[in-house]
């Protein structure tokens, strides 16, 4: 279980291993976020950290870079090894909102079996 404590003074507590979020591959699949609150990116950052998520995190500060990059993965069929395991979308972010990410990567056949969590701080 992780605990954190949140902005508010209230504690989170969430049931979350590793394997729960990624298959344990070898090389580990990055996680991606896309997220334009320093604060909450570094929120999430910490609470995967401490649930002992090693794999990497790539970051993007709004939706246009998230589907830029979703993109690029989808052209190229030998980037399925680097396919991120999860994805954490704001909801409202610049350029492209979180649910335009979402309606993006569904549209793709690489990415039907990707795990996708929204995200929303407001």
């Amino acid at each position: 279980m992780v605990v954190l404590r949140v902005r508010s003074g209230e504690t989170v507590g969430l049931p979350f291993r590793n394997k729960d979020v990624c298959d344990d591959k070898e090389p580990l699949p990055p996680l991606l976020i896309a997220e334009d609150d320093a604060d909450d990116l570094f929120f999430l950052r910490r609470l995967l950290a401490k649930a002992g998520v090693k794999n990497p995190i790539m970051s993007f500060a709004d939706g246009g870079k998230a589907i830029e990059f979703l993109n690029d993965l989808a052209a190229r069929p030998a980037a399925a090894t680097a396919l991120p395991c999860i994805v954490f979308l704001d909801i409202k972010m610049p350029v492209a909102q979180g649910f335009e990410v979402l309606a993006f990567a569904r549209k793709q056949p690489v990415f039907e079996h990707l795990k996708i969590v929204m995200l929303s701080s407001s």
